[in-house]
Formats: structure tokens, sequence, C-alpha cells
């Protein structure tokens, strides 16, 4: 029998996923204050620096940060990986459909892979992501980023290509972009 909660720590984030649920969360903190980290999600200019994993690059951004707006982007895989259909390098594009923002406390929206015009690669699955950005107080922000599934066969397909490691490295990125210089 599968365990219905599993954790893993990859250094200061902590990914949970829970079958039950059908929900994959990230969970880390940031020694900044919960405004620039909303920030860091609102446009094209932060997205580059934090958003692929690391030794991606993403090469194409367009945002259009509101509520019934889309985030479509990609992210490139460094060369010599092979992508799924022999390409070197190859791109892994996304669109994000937002539902809710609430600065600097929410972010919802619905995510999916998709082509280069933003229509959804099928067989993949839609995931309902909430962020939420907690005031620790001191400056600090806590992340909590819950992934929804509609079954357990996406839940296990998204957790399956790596979705754990490729988030905490995101937020690796975002830990570095957001001990740089705020934005003007």
């Amino acid at each position: 029998m599968t365990t219905e909660i599993t954790e893993t720590r990859f250094g200061p984030a902590v990914a949970r996923l829970d079958r039950q649920a059908m929900t994959f969360t990230m969970l880390r903190e940031f020694d900044v204050p919960r405004e620039r980290v909303f920030d860091a999600f609102s446009t094209c200019e932060a997205l580059r620096h934090w958003l692929a994993p690391a030794d991606w690059t993403l090469p194409f951004c367009e945002i259009d940060f509101r509520p019934g707006g889309a985030l479509r982007f990609a992210m490139r895989a460094p060369t010599g990986t092979i992508g799924p259909n022999g390409e070197d390098p190859w791109d892994s594009w996304g669109t994000s459909r937002y539902e809710e923002i609430e600065r600097p406390e929410r972010i919802v929206y619905r995510d999916t892979f998709s082509d280069e015009q933003g229509r959804q690669v099928e067989g993949m699955p839609e995931m309902h992501v909430t962020i939420r950005l907690i005031d620790l107080g001191d400056g600090r922000t806590s992340l909590v980023n819950t992934t929804r599934f509609a079954s357990l066969e996406d839940l296990e397909t998204g957790a399956g290509m790596g979705m754990d490691e490729g988030w905490a490295s995101s937020l690796a990125n975002l830990e570095s972009y957001l001990a740089g210089p705020a934005p003007a």
C-alpha cells in the first residue's frame, strides 16, 4: 500500500505529497518581506531570474498578471539534455491562467503543459495552484505552494516528472534573486 503523505526535504524547502487530498505542496521561507516575494511572481523580468530550475533558462515569457490574465513561458533545458522527441536543446512550454490575485497574500491559477501556442498538451494534467505568502514578522515570509490535481493518476504523473526537485531548485533561484537589490 502506498503511503498517503510523504515529505522530502531539499535544503530549506520541504515538499509534501498527499495522495488522499491529491495535492503537492512546497514550503519555503525567505528573509524578505512578502511584498517582495509577491512581486517576483508578477513580471517576466523577475521570473527570468528564478522560475526555471538550475541550469535551465526562460527564453520566452509573456505575462498579463491580473485575474483573467495569463502567463505563457518556455523553459529551455541545458544543452546535452535530450528532449522527448530527441531535441537538444529543448523547450518545455507552460501556460498559467490567473483566477485570483490578492497582493501580497495569494495567487491562484490553473497551470498546464502547453505547446508554443498555449494549447494544453494532451495527456498532461491540469494543475490548480495556490501560492500563499505568510508574513512571519521581522521581514520574513513563508511561501506555501499547493498544487491540486483532478485525480491520483494526475498527481503521480506530476510527481513522477520531478516536480519536487524542480520547484526546490526554482525556489533556491528565487532566494538568490531576492538576495539582490530590489528592482526600482
